[in-house]
This record gives C-alpha cells, sequence and structure tokens, in this order.
C-alpha cells in the first residue's frame, strides 16, 4: 500500500475536527460558573425533568403532560414539553446535575451553531463562509448565553434551523 495517507481532503478533514472540538471546549468553557448559581427558571425545568424521568409525573402531579406548570407560589409558568421531555431522557443516563444540565443544553445549542454553518456552507459552496457563520454564532450573546441557561428554546433553536434547513434542501 503506497501513497499518502494525508490527503488534502483528509487533513482538512482532521483539521475540522480539531477545530470543532476546540469551539466546543471554548463554548462550555466556564459554564459550571457562568452564570452563577442556578435560577429558579433553570432549577423548574430541571427539577420536572428529573421527576419525569424517575417517575413519569411533573411536580404538579400530571402524568407526561404537554405543558408543565412550575413553582405556583405567586406566580404561574408555563414550560414546554420538548425541552422538559429531551432533559428528562438525559437524566435517566446521566446523574442530574446543575453542569450536566448546563452542558446538555449547551450541546444542542453548539449543534444548532454547527447546522447554521453547514446551512451557510451549502448556500454559498464556500468554507470560509461557514467558519465565518460558526465563530460568529458561537460569540453572538444570543446563542452563547442561550447555551449557558437551561431554558426551554435551546431545543426551539435546533428546531427552526433544522426547519430552514430542510427547506433549502
Amino acid at each position: 500500500m503506497s501513497g499518502n495517507f494525508f490527503t488534502p481532503k483528509v487533513r482538512n478533514t482532521v483539521l475540522g475536527v480539531i477545530f470543532v472540538i476546540a469551539l466546543y471546549a471554548f463554548f462550555i468553557n466556564g459554564i459550571s460558573t457562568n452564570p452563577p448559581g442556578f435560577y429558579v427558571d433553570e432549577a423548574c425545568i430541571s427539577y420536572n425533568a428529573y421527576l419525569i424521568s424517575q417517575t413519569g409525573y411533573s411536580e404538579s402531579g400530571q402524568f407526561l403532560p404537554i405543558l408543565y406548570q412550575c413553582y405556583t407560589q405567586g406566580w404561574t409558568q408555563w414550560v414546554n414539553a420538548e425541552s422538559m421531555y429531551l432533559i428528562a431522557a438525559m437524566y435517566t443516563i446521566i446523574p442530574p446535575s446543575v453542569i450536566s444540565a448546563r452542558i446538555f443544553v449547551a450541546t444542542w445549542v453548539f449543534a444548532t451553531i454547527l447546522l447554521l454553518g453547514l446551512l451557510a456552507w451549502r448556500i454559498s459552496g464556500k468554507i470560509s463562509i461557514a467558519v465565518i457563520v460558526v465563530l460568529t454564532g458561537a460569540v453572538t450573546p444570543w446563542l452563547f448565553e442561550y447555551g449557558r441557561f437551561v431554558m426551554e428554546q435551546f431545543f426551539l433553536l435546533f428546531s427552526i434551523t433544522g426547519f430552514l434547513f430542510i427547506l433549502y434542501n
């Protein structure tokens, strides 16, 4: 078997994987302490996801509801089920914690950013445009901040980007 293993295609693939891993490490860097604490909304979602993963019931006693009612002491908050069920599925494999919930959400937002980059590459035909879109997405406050809180919007971002990708195809 002769020939060079590191053809330009293999080299570019390896560089791309290294780029994605480094960007992901940057994206989740300090996620356990930035933002500090664990906010009421995050706790509501995480606690209900934990209850669903263990019993199938929400904190208000509903079995696999479509909307979750959280913390009714003084106000009522409703949370969509898709994000709750995704986190609950994760809690069946990984023990619940602040860091596991935040990394799970950050991973979905990071996947959204990569999908946006793939869409940019498909539309423009240029890898440089895709890299710019991915780098911009990773530091844009709207995406970066949603990747650091356990809020229900993380899956909505991925769904919208997936819809745009499918619509383009």
